[in-house]
């Protein structure tokens, strides 16, 4: 999926994926989602569950450059050889505005569960 004002993520369940960089065949960003900048302004999911999911950085979730909003969502399992072994968090020197992080479970994850570089800010969490 590729463009757009928004994406919406709703009552879904990602479970076991594996985010590989085509290239070198390393592990990539986002083992379940990944949207980059120029892909969504907007990344809302809601009542959705993320198990199991492993990538170099941001095991479930990878986003860059975007707006975030979840609610309802369970982030468990998950593993980022690097970092965010829930979610990575990236752009704009790392400030994330208009976050909302609502009625999530977030645990046992391999890494820290959320990573936020370049000295990043979650904002309105």
């Amino acid at each position: 999926m590729f463009g757009g004002p928004s994406l919406t993520i709703q009552d879904c369940e990602f479970d076991g994926n594996t985010a590989i960089n085509p290239t070198t065949g390393d592990k990539g960003a986002g083992g379940a989602v990944f949207v980059h900048q120029q892909a969504f302004a907007r990344l809302n999911i809601s009542t959705s569950k993320f198990r199991n999911n492993t990538a170099g950085t941001g095991g479930a979730i990878f986003f860059s450059n975007n707006v975030l909003h979840m609610s309802d969502v369970q982030l468990l399992g998950n593993n980022a050889t690097s970092s965010g072994g829930a979610l990575h968090a990236r752009g704009n020197a790392g400030r994330r505005s208009n976050c909302q992080l609502r009625g999530w479970i977030c645990c046992q994850h391999q890494r820290q569960d959320v990573a936020v570089p370049d000295s990043g800010l979650l904002v309105g969490c």
